[in-house]
């Protein structure tokens, strides 16, 4: 599963378009990051992450017995350059690949499930 959250709240009646717009920026950064740790926590896949992201989908997070959280997941492109064995979450996944087809035909959201099928690594990192 997909545990980040990503999409930090930078509304502000005190902030001006200028601060808007670095912030948007810092938070884009922060977003390219955070997937990309998120890849190598999880399935210990290095590689270069996009800047554009595919988009976003929204899942409910199971916490245990009766407690749930939503969540907003910006998904990015990564192109893979390396798949090590040891990772930090390596006891507790069991990474597998699939094609693109196959993959989104596993995945429950909708929204991702779109993203998935209908990936083009050739025009992924297209600006």
């Amino acid at each position: 599963p997909m545990d980040a959250m990503i999409g930090p709240d930078f509304e502000s009646g005190l902030a001006t378009l200028k601060d808007k717009a670095e912030a948007a920026a810092a938070a884009r950064v922060e977003a390219e990051e955070t997937a990309a740790r998120e890849a190598w926590e999880e399935a210990g896949v290095r590689g270069e992450i996009g800047s554009r992201s595919l988009g976003l989908f929204s899942y409910r997070k199971y916490l245990g017995p009766g407690r749930w959280i939503p969540c907003i997941v910006r998904v990015f492109p990564l192109e893979v350059r390396a798949l090590l064995k040891e990772y930090p979450e390596h006891d507790q996944r069991k990474v597998r690949w699939f094609p693109p087809r196959k993959a989104a035909k596993r995945v429950a959201e909708p929204e991702l499930r779109a993203m998935i099928r209908d990936f083009d690594p050739d025009t992924a990192t297209e600006a």
